[in-house]
């Protein structure tokens, strides 16, 4: 089949025409948020908290033959001096390598930036694996669905410029040989084998080509590891007393003191050892939460100081701000509300916010009132988010806990 379509192009050459595309790029120079997170992602966050239901599903994509890429020149058994120059030289230098049916590669790296999109919308990132939260699982499936018919779409558009592609990278590699005057048949019958035994198969396009869907499997939420891991310990501590009483009671039994002694110490140092795992456990578990709240706090406050500074800047009377300002201060409040719960540091904050807020939103506020109330708010958010002295609080005797409550 090569070698027919080798004749038939050099006989009829076509045509090809190259498109360059150029995209502008414009720049600004606005001050931009903090970078790495916005409200939307705080709100995913917290969601953490709140979800009841967690899943895990990975996307796969299948190109159908692992040949897409490149053909090694190395492959046409150039000269042995060429190969000994490229060998001396190591990683510094690659052998040249020509590209295969780029429609086909275009086609999974499309496949593959959409998958992107869909993890990105629909999941959340909890490394070593993504979750899906369970209210974004329907969301998630509908999405799966449409990459469904892109693939088959994809596949369609990849069957239907098989042929060409292949006519024209024939075209492209051989025609040159002629018109450098180095065309023989025994050159291009050993180039036509390379390029059968390396070229991307049909066959095995048209069977494996698409994507496949891994799961969808039920993980724990977070409230659920939480009760889970406190009902098993809690279980496993009441085993451990009862345990205890009953070798207290057979020890009663026992004629000799020395081995009620042993027995009632190897079962004390069982139920030690017991509670010591247990508040391990529990420290675990209030460590992870705790770093969580103090990551979203930070994270609240340096979208707050940001907000606050575009409305001292801008100079915003009060009635008059932005809507998407006014969006922003709302959904860093509601935020602030649910952290507030469990760090009191925060309840401050949400009080003078809320008051920026009133003050804001109303047309008959001071104007200078609201530059106060902001100026006010922002020195004490930014004074807030400076690094603490660890020396000096230890010295002064003050811990984690002083500022940080958990019910």
């Amino acid at each position: 089949m090569f070698q027919d379509l080798a004749m038939l192009i050099l006989d009829q050459p076509s045509q090809t025409q190259l498109v360059a595309e150029s995209q502008s790029v414009s720049t600004s120079k606005t001050s931009k948020a903090p970078t790495g997170f916005t409200i939307r992602t705080i709100e995913r966050d917290l969601r953490l908290f709140s979800e009841e239901r967690m899943y895990y599903a990975e996307i796969k994509i299948c190109g159908g033959d692992s040949r897409v890429a490149v053909i090694d020149v190395e492959d046409f058994a150039p000269p042995q001096e060429v190969l000994a120059a490229w060998r001396a030289l190591g990683r510094k230098v690659q052998p040249p390598q020509i590209k295969v049916f780029q429609e086909l590669k275009q086609a999974i790296d499309e496949l593959t930036e959409e998958r992107r999109k869909i993890y990105t919308e629909c999941t959340i990132d909890l490394l070593p694996y993504r979750a899906i939260p369970g209210s974004c699982f329907g969301h998630f499936i509908e999405r799966y669905q449409a990459l469904q018919a892109l693939s088959t779409e994809k596949l369609n558009q990849v069957l239907a410029a098989y042929r060409t592609s292949k006519e024209r990278w024939l075209r492209d590699e051989i025609q040159p040989m002629i018109a450098a005057g180095q065309f023989s048949s025994e050159l291009t019958q050993r180039r036509l084998e390379v390029y059968e035994r390396r070229y991307p198969k049909l066959e095995k396009i048209q069977q494996r080509f698409g994507i496949q869907l891994k799961g969808p499997f039920r993980l724990e939420s977070f409230q659920e590891a939480l009760q889970r891991d406190s009902e098993l310990q809690r279980l496993e501590l009441e085993r451990s007393q009862t345990q205890l009483m009953l070798t207290q009671a057979q020890a009663e039994q026992e004629k000799t003191e020395a081995e009620v002694k042993a027995t009632q110490a190897q079962a004390h140092a069982e139920l030690i050892a017991l509670q010591q795992a247990y508040q391990y456990q529990q420290q675990q578990i209030r460590s992870a939460i705790d770093q969580k709240i103090v990551e979203l706090r930070e994270q609240i406050l340096k979208l707050l100081v940001h907000n606050l500074r575009k409305l001292l800047n801008k100079d915003y009377c009060p009635g008059k701000l932005p809507k998407g300002l006014n969006q922003q201060f709302q959904s860093l409040a509601e935020s602030a509300a649910v952290l507030s719960q469990h760090d009191q540091s925060l309840a401050e904050v949400l009080i003078n916010l809320n008051q920026v807020q009133s003050t804001a939103t109303s047309q008959q506020s001071e104007h200078e009132t609201l530059r106060s109330q902001a100026s006010t708010l922002l020195a004490d958010l930014e004074k807030q988010l400076q690094i603490p002295d660890l020396d000096r609080l230890e010295a002064d005797g003050i811990d984690r806990s002083d500022w940080v409550v958990f019910e």
